[in-house]
């Protein structure tokens, strides 16, 4: 999905995995949480983060 991959360019400059196994990096369990961060923001972030995606 297109969504993941630019959230993933992103991310990976400062040194965060999507799925990695470090305390810092992010565990997606929702594959609509790419859409959202990326249309949304930070509140799209905050708000996935609170309904577990």
């Amino acid at each position: 999905m297109i969504y993941s991959k630019i959230t993933k360019a992103i991310l990976s400059p400062i040194d965060v995995e999507i799925g990695g196994n470090r305390p810092w990096d992010i565990q997606v369990h929702d594959p609509r949480f790419y859409r959202r961060v990326l249309l949304e923001g930070a509140l799209g972030l905050g708000e996935s983060y609170m309904e577990g995606m």
